[in-house]
């Protein structure tokens, strides 16, 4: 099997979108999560490659009651470890559904 360094598979992914500039996308949401008023959703900005979060919404707090910085320092990991065992496989499951389907049913434009 041969092996791939991620740094430039994601290279070469925004390299054939010279436009795209993920930073300044980044720093919207960052600015934006301001303005929102406390509901009952929440966003983090997650680094894959990492295993880290970006950023945790401030909402984070008022719909889990967790501690944000908690999320920032500890990252996937941390996160991962509150599932319940049982429900680990379910939330695998989900993802790799999500990923399917936005890879085979959704075209450029969607």
């Amino acid at each position: 099997m041969r092996m791939v360094n991620i740094n430039d598979v994601y290279k070469k992914i925004f390299d054939s979108y010279p436009n795209v500039k993920i930073e300044d996308h980044i720093k919207k949401l960052i600015e934006l999560d301001y303005f929102y008023p406390y509901n009952s959703t929440f966003y983090c900005i997650t680094n894959t490659v990492n295993k880290s979060f970006e950023y945790v919404s401030k909402n984070f707090t008022a719909c889990t009651g967790l501690y944000r910085e908690a999320m920032l320092n500890g990252g996937m990991d941390y996160f991962w470890s509150l599932f319940h065992p049982e429900d680990i496989q379910l939330w695998l499951k989900s993802l790799q559904e999500l990923m399917v389907f936005t890879m085979t049913e959704l075209n450029d434009e969607q």
